[in-house]
């Protein structure tokens, strides 16, 4: 039985019996997540996903003028900045560019 804990950084797990319950194990639950999504990252659809978001926020914040054009397009949002090793940081860049989908195409598609 687990405690229900809901903020995600730790969850207890108790034994429960008829005479008493007894504590079992108190695990880091965020890292279990890390590890999932470190996995799911591995296969290539994900993969191939990850690696394109982020040569796109790479080439967007490595141009001024293209950098300025998004800023203009996507109404002064932010893009994540990915990191090499956190699996994190690669879906927050996917959530981040997924909504500003049409400010990125609407960018590319100027004829200037």
């Amino acid at each position: 039985m687990c405690d229900g804990w809901t903020d995600g950084k730790g969850t207890n797990f108790l034994v429960n019996s008829p005479s008493e319950s007894v504590f079992l194990k108190s695990i880091d639950t965020t890292h279990c997540l890390d590890i999932v999504l470190e996995d799911i990252r591995k296969l290539s659809i994900f993969y191939n996903t990850i690696v394109n978001a982020k040569k796109i926020t790479t080439y967007i914040y490595r141009h001024t003028c293209v950098f300025n054009l998004y800023r203009q397009y996507s109404k002064r949002r932010e893009l994540v900045r990915s990191s090499v090793t956190r699996f994190a940081t690669s879906y927050l860049t996917l959530n981040c560019i997924k909504p500003q989908k049409n400010a990125l195409r609407s960018m590319f598609a100027l004829k200037e």
